[in-house]
């Protein structure tokens, strides 16, 4: 089966989504598609640790099984950056990402050399779309939830994947009040300071 995750990077998104995002964030096409690729496995990552345990598991596949997550957004010709889509968006992170989502809008923005406003943005609006994706999977091939956890699993290790999951698909969400997504973004920030004093000291 062709995973619906990847064939939302390739066959959904590159076009559409990121003359959008240019547009909307004011951005060139080059920045959109950096945020975009990076964006992604930050999504997929938070999905994939949801599904690690059974009740994290059991909500996906409940919610990825309403109509609002038929697919239907893919085959749209509409705003992803509408108010309507980023509120849901809003909605769908809060979920996957919880408390941590405005500390990882900011590792985002800092790896991507945008703002959190404009990380957050992006975060948001590509969250019904990777919903819509896997959601269509789950009605068309008739995945049960073993098998939508497994996909989100499978995706992270692809090429594509892997080499854009960087540091913040690897710092991921501090789901056990550990602290550590906190250190690693501390060391974000001393790493783009000593970057800063730098260049002045030239």
């Amino acid at each position: 089966m062709k995973n619906p995750v990847s064939a939302l990077i390739k066959d959904q998104i590159q076009a559409q989504f990121y003359a959008q995002a240019a547009k909307k964030l004011n951005l060139d096409l080059g920045q959109s598609q950096d945020l975009v690729v990076k964006a992604l496995p930050t999504l997929i990552k938070g999905m994939a640790i949801n599904t690690q345990s059974k009740n994290g598991a059991k909500d996906l596949f409940g919610a990825l099984t309403q109509k609002k997550h038929d697919g239907n957004i893919l085959d749209s010709n509409q705003d992803f950056f509408a108010d309507s889509n980023l509120d849901e968006g809003d909605k769908i992170l809060k979920h996957i990402l919880g408390d941590t989502r405005d500390d990882i809008a900011a590792a985002l923005a800092f790896e991507t050399k945008t703002d959190t406003h404009t990380a957050k943005k992006t975060l948001a609006a590509l969250s019904p779309l990777v919903m819509g994706a896997l959601g269509k999977a789950v009605q068309s091939k008739k995945l049960n939830a073993d098998q939508v956890s497994s996909i989100l699993n499978i995706a992270l290790k692809e090429k594509d994947f892997a080499k854009a999951g960087n540091r913040i698909a690897l710092l991921m969400l501090d789901k056990n009040n550990n602290g550590q997504y906190k250190d690693d973004l501390f060391e974000m920030g001393k790493v783009w300071l000593s970057k800063l004093l730098s260049k002045k000291k030239k």
